[in-house]
């Protein structure tokens, strides 16, 4: 797995991370600045779950 690459331009971000049981996860990002492969790649490894179920919210365009 790539690492994750710290963009000094975003200050912060915010998503929001379920586990759902038996299954995996669903993240709903915020403004997702941070990209969303990177938000998803920090709620697998804060959560030690590697599925994921569902990305909701906005993803900026580049």
């Amino acid at each position: 797995m790539a690492r994750r690459q710290h963009d000094p331009q975003v200050i912060d971000d915010q998503a929001l991370v379920l586990h759902l049981k038996y299954r995996s996860l669903v993240v709903h990002t915020g403004c997702g600045h941070a990209g969303v492969i990177n938000i998803v790649r920090h709620a697998q490894r804060l959560t030690g779950v590697a599925s994921l179920h569902a990305l909701l919210g906005p993803t900026p365009r580049t």
